[in-house]
């Protein structure tokens, strides 16, 4: 490849092109391997040239990316069809060199950005080597992927952030500005404003940050963005550029027209038009002034001072009182209660009104006041920002005070990160430093720019208006050829006229013929029409906000139609896309049902089941009583519905209240409860059992967390007599394949499992063992060292888990009811009688759905024969006509799968869709349909600046 005449720094700062050069090789061992090395020269940090490292290929930057199995990304949503949708895909120039040296015949050949030494955004000193494999660990992950919203709608919803600007520079370089900027010098690119307008993705996303701490000063210098949030369609400079695409969209503001007769009536549309967009978004603009203007307290030389919250910025550090929104995501210092503890609820990113348990790294709770807190020096290498809810990956490098040490490093996980959005619950005060602010932030990440939207009945008139028009274009060219023939055929008789004038010329003639005709044809084209719709719009508008029907008086709460234009749409809908939590249920868990040792319990047992041999709770008391077997599994049955939780006790007027990370857990918690097993109170190290008013102290020794991909929790813990346990719950099907050989009820707990799924139940099966003390400190071990591991934590911590979990012996199984909301099952029932496609959402039972196929063969072949016999049954009802109309059935995606299950629908039908929700978890989805709806309730304020309706 030819050697590009091109300055590096067009790399570092943000070219809007993708880039050119060629991808290398999957397996290349010259390019694996490669690390960075920082020094020092007259004090300005410098990057030397890439060394080759002796360690080999790091494994994660040969796996495979994660969005790779994902059938809904798009990988031209990024840069296009051949350009690679990952940051390790970009490219930079092997043997870099420093900053400002620019050297055109090191472009010959390239290496990916990650492994070449290029210097990431916001570092400023040097780096050791836990430092490097830190940073290389980072930038191996794909966050190209979380952007698949680029498409014809709109631009990305990711904004541009600045990279850390240099110091120093006296002379401007090419293509760049120096300007003052909050009164400090910065270099910045020129193409800088035009990528913060249009925010579009920096290519640079992909790069962990170093923020410092206590030194706002620099980190101002490094280009952070702001928190202020902006989600209003239009600015002071946008609007008559988009306005005027939107209006583009609609023929008739593009008809050919004569002089004041048209002009007139299309400048009155284009006002109208103009003046229901600016009324609505300012609408917008309003809420986002409302947001932006909360005040939360900021250190500024050791005291706590007032600020908006769209001065914060990246490294300020903030105190939060109890009730508190969180203005940005925070990593959390110290808080007011024991262990550097928190609880905060957040129903505003994943749907969940129950609390959740966050606490701060040892090193860092007890810095409980500000001058404490603003000797904190040091720096935080955090991971690039991106949209992952559930994750976080950082660390902090905390100064000596010894001259000369080598810094503290803290590993920073989920654990200690507070989103925006959360609310800070049951705690006094917390201190936290903030690591992504702005439209940077998770909760801002899994939202997208709000679309130009079009209803079906705009598109319909636009194509019948381009019919009339093209009649128009035919009229005037047959009338123009007619007038021709006819003055060719008579202007010799029509002497008086003077229509044979030879000075005039014959084409000239003929263009102002089809032009005057097409001035004489041009009310063929309705331009009154646009005008009409857009009253007959707004009205509709005003009856939807007037609609009594749709009032709710618990809140005085009436309907609010945000985007008039789309009203139109909710009588054409074919198929709606709603949220189950929340939505469709209330998400109030309640204890139905259980089965241990093979019998099957509940309150109130009818006479057919008890005929199967259910029994009551009653008398499941007594038997946890007995000295038996059954007795015994009972009790362990009961300890560990009130042990193996994260659940927070919280007593209201005499009234033990529980709030969990989910609302099933507070629901076992209460089972646990009402059977005699009462959960008190929680310590950092332990938990206080009432068993039937007797109190006991069980000391935690360890908790093996849920994930989704784990689908259970383990509890390890030591009893009052001395012996420990491993406390396991979890879904039926990772259970039962941990179980030790010759259960001796596992067939009748399989049964009681079918049936509370066909009860539309959520089950969950409890088992335990005993773990010796050798056993433990052995695996005591191996834990710890997976949970001080620098990057990889999660996935060491989860195989640390799978050692301990094996041999388990069945308990039993839970059954819990999520009720749905008032009116539910006779909404669905309408909307079905209308020919809306409408389904339940979040199945996770093959028993609460009609399966299309249940595949049980042993080897691969009789699998592939199973399926072509089953494929083509369903391809013969097709040509039959007799195929069923399928639910959607979705689970356990996140905002933005959400969104990309829509889109894909969306893709393949010019039916509207609606999407419907309570949280900000569904804005992604709702702007990804044609329209959205917002259910008001607890989350609703927080959504509903996205919304439609």
């Amino acid at each position: 490849m030819p050697a590009q005449q091109q300055d590096p720094f067009d790399d570092l700062l943000g070219s809007d092109s993708p880039p050119t050069h060629p991808v290398r090789p999957r397996s290349d061992s010259f390019h694996e391997g490669r690390h960075i090395d920082f020094f020092h020269q007259s004090g300005s940090p410098t990057r030397a040239p890439a060394a080759f490292s002796q360690s080999g290929p790091s494994p994660d930057s040969v796996s495979q990316p994660t969005y790779a199995l994902d059938p809904f990304f798009d990988d031209d949503d990024e840069y296009g069809p051949d350009v690679a949708n990952s940051y390790s895909g970009y490219f930079a120039p092997h043997g870099s060199q420093p900053l400002g040296h620019s050297d055109p015949s090191l472009l010959e050949s390239s290496v990916p950005l990650a492994n070449a030494g290029a210097i990431p955004a916001g570092f400023s000193g040097p780096m050791d080597d836990a430092d490097i494999r830190g940073y290389q660990a980072s930038s191996s992950r794909d966050y190209a992927a979380e952007d698949p919203f680029k498409d014809d709608e709109g631009p990305s919803a990711y904004a541009f952030t600045a990279p850390g600007a240099s110091t120093g520079w006296t002379q401007p370089r090419r293509g760049r500005w120096q300007i003052f900027r909050d009164e400090y010098l910065t270099d910045v690119d020129w193409s800088l404003g035009l990528n913060q307008l249009l925010r579009r993705k920096n290519k640079f996303d992909g790069v962990p940050r170093e923020i410092t701490l206590n030194e706002p000063e620099e980190n101002r210098l490094r280009g952070f963005e702001k928190n202020s949030v902006t989600t209003g369609k239009y600015g002071p400079i946008t609007f008559l550029p988009k306005f005027l695409l939107s209006c583009i969209q609609q023929v008739p503001n593009v008809s050919p027209t004569g002089h004041w007769t048209t002009i007139v009536p299309l400048g009155v549309v284009i006002i109208a038009s103009a003046f229901k967009e600016i009324k609505e978004d300012f609408k917008r603009h309003a809420s986002d002034r409302s947001l932006n203007n909360n005040l939360a307290q900021v250190l500024v030389d050791q005291k706590f001072q007032l600020r908006p919250w769209r001065r914060l910025r990246v490294g300020d550090i903030v105190r939060l009182e109890a009730n508190s929104f969180i203005p940005a995501d925070m990593v959390l210092i110290s808080s007011s209660e024991p262990e550097g503890l928190c609880y905060v609820e957040t129903a505003n990113l994943d749907g969940e009104t129950n609390l959740k348990i966050k606490q701060a790294h040892p090193s860092t709770a007890s810095l409980t006041n500000p001058h404490s807190v603003s000797l904190l020096r040091g720096h935080i290498l955090s991971e690039p920002p991106n949209s992952s809810l559930y994750t976080y990956d950082g660390t902090f490098h905390l100064s000596s005070a010894h001259p000369g040490s080598a810094p503290t490093k803290i590993p920073v996980g989920p654990n200690q990160m507070l989103l925006r959005g959360a609310q800070l619950r049951n705690s006094g005060w917390v201190y936290g430093v903030i690591v992504n602010a702005g439209h940077e932030t998770k909760l801002m990440r899994n939202a997208t720019e709000a679309p130009i939207k079009r209803t079906a009945v705009e598109r319909q008139v636009n194509r019948q208006i381009l019919y009339l028009f093209l009649l128009l274009i035919v009229l005037s060219l047959v009338s123009t050829i007619g007038s021709s023939i006819r003055t060719w055929l008579f202007d010799k008789n029509a002497w008086y006229l003077r229509l044979d004038d030879e000075s005039k010329n014959k084409a000239r003639q003929f263009i102002e013929n089809i032009l005057t005709f097409i001035i004489l044809y041009n009310n063929l084209i309705p331009i009154s029409l646009i005008m009409t719709m857009e009253v007959v719009k707004f009205q509709q508008a005003s009856l939807i906000n007037s609609d009594l029907d749709m009032y709710y008086a618990p809140t005085d709460t009436p309907a609010l139609c945000r985007t008039s234009s789309l009203v139109e749409e909710l009588g054409q809908i074919a198929y709606i896309f709603s949220d189950k939590t929340g939505t469709l249920t209330r998400n109030e868990m309640e204890f139905r049902e259980c089965t241990i040792f093979g019998t099957m319990y509940a309150q109130t047992v009818d006479d057919g089941k008890r005929d199967q041999g259910q029994r009551t709770f009653d008398v499941l008391r007594q038997r946890a009583q007995e000295d038996s077997q059954e007795g015994d599994t009972i009790r362990e049955f009961l300890f560990l519905l009130s042990i193996c939780h994260t659940v927070i006790p919280e007593e209201h007027d005499g009234k033990m209240v529980y709030q969990a990370s989910s609302p099933d857990e507070a629901a076992l918690v209460a089972g646990a409860e009402m059977l005699g097993y009462r959960f008190q109170t929680r310590k950092p190290k332990s938990v206080f059992i009432d068993v039937n008013g007797e109190t006991q102290e069980w000391e935690i020794l360890n908790v093996c967390e849920f994930n989704s991909s784990r689908k259970r929790m383990s509890t390890v813990v030591r009893a009052p007599d001395g012996t420990i346990k491993l406390y396991t719950k979890g879904a039926d099907t990772v259970i039962f394949e941990r179980l030790a050989p010759k259960q001796e009820f596992s067939e009748p707990t399989l049964i009681h499992l079918e049936d509370y799924a066909t009860e539309g139940l959520r089950t969950l099966c409890l088992a335990y063992r005993d773990i010796s003390e050798e056993e433990y400190s052995s695996w005591s071990a191996l834990y710890n060292n997976a949970a001080s591991q620098m990057s990889g934590r999660a996935e060491a911590l989860d195989k640390a888990a799978e050692v301990i979990e094996q041999n388990l012996q069945l308990l039993g199984a839970t059954a819990v009811e999520d009720k749905l909301q008032d009116g539910v099952p006779d909404a669905i029932h309408t909307l079905q009688q209308a020919g809306i496609k409408a389904g339940a959402l979040k199945l996770t039972k093959k028993a609460w759905t009609n399966p299309h196929v249940i595949v049980n063969t042993e080897t691969a072949v009789e699998t592939s024969e199973l399926l072509n016999k089953r494929l083509f049954a369903i391809k013969n009802q097709r040509l039959g006509g007799d195929t069923e109309e399928l639910a959607l059935i979705i689970g356990r995606v996140s905002p933005l799968q959400k969104a990309l299950v829509v889109k894909l629908v969306k893709r393949s039908t010019d039916a509207p869709l609606l999407a419907i929700g309570d949280g900000a978890n569904d804005v992604s989805m709702i702007q990804a349909a044609h329209v959205g709806v917002g259910i008001s309730g607890v989350e609703f304020l927080s959504i509903r600046i996205s919304l439609s309706l």
